[in-house]
């Protein structure tokens, strides 16, 4: 899987760099201390060193990104992640990476982002084009939602990840809504979160107990 997709790893990985680059052109300009979180109303409430902020954060991104390359490749249903999905796991990773930094750099250099419209924008892309994306995911170890009714039964994970897909889908479009329309706060982050979680694990036990009953 590496060798047939190295091309695309290797241009990702170029990406995940940028952000270290332009950290090194503006490392004069950027304050000993960055901004690296914000709250829900976009209140900053995490500071990083310089040095950590330009080069920690997106190391662990890049580690991350290499585990998920590494884990997909030794997947033993690894012949059942394709390449759509392995090259949709590859780019999300440096695009939150590039969002990020860009994030933090524009408030260090006095820019003031608006962080909530922005956040929620991302979240919502992300979740609009997965819930586009997992109906189609077959079974695998690293990638869908890998409960122990969907793993044991094609069916209940082909039903599971049908119903994740729309509800994923309908959760992206209302944090599109929130992004433009100003309004979400932590609860509605934790809650949204909640049922994108809860309800498909929901939905998978109770096929898997509907169909083991029969």
């Amino acid at each position: 899987m590496i060798k047939k997709n190295r091309k695309t790893i290797v241009v990702m990985a170029l990406i995940m760099l940028i952000p270290v680059i332009v950290g090194l052109i503006l490392w004069n300009r950027l304050p000993d201390r960055l901004i690296t979180h914000w709250n829900a109303a976009g209140e900053p409430d995490g500071y990083s060193g310089k040095a950590f902020a330009v080069f920690g954060l997106n190391g662990i991104l890049f580690a991350l990104y290499a585990v998920c390359i590494f884990g997909m490749s030794a997947d033993p249903k690894k012949t059942n992640i394709s390449t759509k999905n392995f090259r949709l796991v590859l780019g999300t990773i440096p695009l939150i990476s590039v969002f990020a930094n860009s994030i933090t750099y524009a408030s260090a250099l006095g820019k003031e982002p608006d962080v909530p419209f922005y956040g929620k924008l991302l979240i919502a892309v992300i979740l609009i084009v997965l819930g586009n994306y997992i109906p189609k995911m077959r079974q695998s170890y690293t990638l869908g939602i890998r409960l122990p009714w969907t793993l044991a039964s094609e069916d209940n994970w082909n039903r599971t990840h049908r119903f994740a897909g729309k509800l994923w889908m309908v959760c992206g479009l209302i944090f599109l809504a929130a992004a433009f329309c100003g309004f979400f706060s932590n609860w509605m982050y934790v809650a949204l979160l909640a049922i994108m979680i809860g309800l498909p694990t929901l939905y998978s036990y109770l096929y898997y107990r509907k169909h083991s009953e029969k």
